[in-house]
């Protein structure tokens, strides 16, 4: 199923590098990207950061499987998972809020350890 997880940009980056790591108990995901575009909103406000929305396929049934059923809560659209998850595992299209061309080769320069060319 269809998933989303609102965020930061420099968080995304963590994300990519270390995978999904819970804060404050769980990885948060929705099935309604409103709810997480809102969430990576807020969290970017509070970080003076830019907004970024994952998209991700979850199985919570093979999920609870692997990692265990005590460790997933699901209801509503709504998964909270207690333990850390690989960025493999759950594969993540994170480029819904960086459309903007600009943003994109700012992200792209950063990635690459270059200067941003105006011009």
């Amino acid at each position: 199923m269809e998933f989303y997880h609102g965020t930061t940009l420099s968080n995304a980056r963590g994300i990519i590098e270390n995978g999904f790591r819970p804060r404050g108990g769980a990885v948060w995901f929705t099935t309604q990207w409103n709810y997480a575009k809102n969430r990576a909103e807020q969290k970017a406000r509070r970080k003076h950061d830019r907004p970024i929305v994952l998209k991700t396929e979850l199985d919570i049934e093979a999920l609870r499987g692997s990692i265990g059923n005590g460790k997933i809560r699901a209801q509503g659209g709504i998964a909270a998972i207690n333990e850390r998850l690989s960025i493999q595992l759950p594969q993540s299209n994170f480029f819904e809020l960086l459309a903007c061309p600009i943003a994109l080769a700012k992200w792209v320069n950063h990635q690459l350890g270059l200067y941003s060319h105006n011009g």
